[in-house]
């Protein structure tokens, strides 16, 4: 099989593995925690919505880069967390609940915005190479859909009817889902290494920029809030760990071109050298004390 089209077949059925996990792990309590007590899930959630791509655009307009790695910024900008963020958030003892959906809550919406966003990235700042390349709206938020909406609702389905066998299996899925998400990293690179050989320091800097810009605006959002210093500390992460598995998809299986995942793949790496000490420097600034877990 062509590689380049067994790499637009693999990152599809990656995104769909990945938010089949989450749905394993959510139930409807989460979605109801929404609108019970909505005030840190909305804040983080319109915030990454609205925040995070505000900033890519403003940091591709006065820091000037390559085409593909501002289109891929900007697309990566757009995307919702990622099921890396719940597992860090579980490791720093933050709110899980909150990541989880937060998580979940953005998937849905940027089914929406997402499409939109990568457009606008490519309306303002292609050159003649990618001038006729665009996501046909509609078609795309079908396909997000099909990837994101329907294995996260076919998770739950799996784990009100199967509770005790997918406790069971959790942990090797998990891993597995860790293994997979390497593997799209991987194969970001391995498609786009010339590419990468000549630009990788200018992504690599703006992927630090925009690394340690997200998670200061979650952290800096949520106490402007008065959110409880846990539900500071998970938005925080939430903002810094994308979706890559999703950028990828958009850039090389639905845009069809394999270099606006350039910059997805490095932030991959980039995101978790910034967020692991981040989380401990808050953490230490706002004490350890459980007991502000609830909101």
């Amino acid at each position: 099989m062509d590689p380049q089209i067994a790499l637009k077949i693999f990152m599809p059925a990656a995104l769909f593995f990945m938010m089949l996990v989450m749905g394993l792990e959510l139930t409807p309590e989460d979605f109801r925690r929404v609108f019970v007590n909505p005030r840190g899930v909305l804040t983080g959630v319109l915030g990454q919505i609205l925040l995070l791509p505000t900033f890519a655009f403003a940091l591709v307009i006065a820091l000037p880069m390559p085409t593909e790695l501002a289109i891929g910024l900007i697309i990566l900008s757009a995307c919702p967390g990622g099921a890396i963020s719940n597992i860090i958030t579980y490791l720093a003892r933050a709110d899980t609940a909150l990541s989880i959906s937060m998580t979940a809550l953005s998937s849905l919406l940027n089914v929406i915005t997402l499409p939109l966003l990568a457009n606008l990235a490519l309306h303002n700042f292609a050159d003649g190479e990618y001038g006729e390349v665009k996501l046909p709206i509609a078609m795309t938020m079908g396909q997000l859909a099909v990837l994101t909406i329907l294995p996260v609702v076919l998770g739950m389905w799996l784990k009100s009817k199967k509770g005790e066998g997918v406790s069971r299996v959790m942990p090797v899925v998990k891993q597995v889902a860790s293994v997979v998400f390497v593997l799209v990293v991987v194969a970001v690179f391995a498609s786009n290494w010339t590419l990468l050989a000549g630009s990788w320091r200018t992504a690599v800097m703006h992927a630090f920029i925009v690394g340690f810009a997200s998670t200061f605006m979650g952290y800096g959002l949520a106490r402007v809030m008065r959110l409880p210093h846990l539900q500071c500390l998970t938005i925080s992460v939430e903002f810094c760990i994308q979706n890559v598995a999703m950028a990828a998809l958009v850039a090389i299986s639905l845009l069809g071109r394999q270099e606006l995942g350039i910059f997805a793949g490095i932030y991959a790496i980039v995101c978790l050298v910034v967020i692991l000490p981040m989380v401990s420097i808050f953490r230490s600034a706002g004490g350890d004390g459980g007991a502000d877990k609830a909101a």
